[in-house]
């Protein structure tokens, strides 16, 4: 008595579109603003796929091309309009796909982080009519608290430069708070 057993390879992938996500830097997008919105993008297999498209606005105007860099994933910059909405669009088997990107939103903070050697820069841009007086930036690792600055002036953008030897090695999470 032979039981034939039949294992299917499981896929983030709907029926037979390919998987593209995009991860705006921060959470969130902010409307007005340049955000850094990363992408990947995993074929009907489950695996990278790499991909290209454009992004359309929800009147169908291009607002950008984009492709992915490497193991099918990328990152665009987009400043998105207040009322906008947004639409990636690729080309798979012959037929057009639309992904929707996440929603912008109109209230709020922005955190661009930048590689600079030795140390990491962070532009802070917020809309709130205060500016920055009254936020911290906190640096958060797997043990603890590494990095904590209390963020003023009244504009509503600013730089904080992080030296990379205060932090350990791994991951460090930065809030605003």
């Amino acid at each position: 008595n032979t039981k034939k057993v039949v294992l299917e390879s499981v896929s983030k992938s709907v029926g037979n579109r390919p998987d593209l996500q995009f991860f705006p830097e921060g959470g969130a997008m902010l409307n007005g603003y340049f955000n850094r919105v990363a992408f990947k993008t995993l074929g009907v297999n489950g695996r990278s796929m790499e991909v290209s498209g454009e992004i359309i606005d929800q009147e169908g105007s291009k607002v950008l091309d984009f492709s992915s860099e490497r193991l099918g994933m990328g990152q665009i910059a987009l400043r998105p309009e207040s009322g906008k909405s947004y639409t990636a669009v690729i080309q798979h088997n012959g037929k057009k796909i639309s992904y929707k990107l996440p929603n912008a939103i109109d209230q709020g903070s922005l955190l661009q982080v930048m590689d600079l050697g030795d140390k990491y820069q962070l532009n802070i841009s917020t809309t709130d009519p205060k500016g920055m007086s009254g936020y911290s930036l906190i640096g958060d690792q797997k043990f603890g608290r590494v990095f904590n600055a209390e963020l003023k002036g009244d504009k509503g953008k600013g730089v904080v430069r992080v030296p990379k030897n205060v932090l350990n090695v791994g991951i460090v999470g930065f809030t605003i708070k």
